[in-house]
């Protein structure tokens, strides 16, 4: 059974990350809005889980770097659900590690989300 779930998962992940990197864009960009700097926001991970309601976009979790109201960078975890920011923590990926988050049931998707937007940002700096 769990060979059989490996092998659903390898060749279905593909065409859900596709769908689940531009729900990451756009939670992304939520995340950019809030920032006092929002040039300092650098994505550590990102991560994935599907609604229980199949007519809404995926759940996403960002572990991020930016900079605080104090001028230092501070490690954050947001999540975002319906399109809106839900929860924020201080540290939250620091102190779940990515072996928890994995088995609260998020899947990474942060290879994927990496290759849309290194090249969007290299673009914009070139600008």
């Amino acid at each position: 059974m769990k060979k059989m779930l490996l092998v659903l998962l390898v060749c279905c992940c593909p065409l859900f990350a596709q769908d689940n990197v531009a729900v990451a864009v756009r939670g992304v960009e939520l995340i950019r809005g809030q920032m006092r700097d929002p040039d300092s926001l650098v994505i550590e991970s990102v991560y994935t889980k599907p609604d229980k309601k199949p007519d809404r976009p995926p759940k996403m979790l960002f572990c991020y770097r930016a900079k605080n109201g104090f001028g230092g960078y501070g490690r954050e975890m947001a999540r975002i659900e319906d399109g809106r920011i839900r929860a924020s923590l201080s540290d939250g990926c620091g102190t779940l590690g990515s072996h928890r988050i994995a088995r609260m049931g998020w899947v990474d998707i942060t290879d994927e989300y990496l290759k849309v937007a290194m090249p969007a940002a290299k673009d914009a700096a070139a600008k």
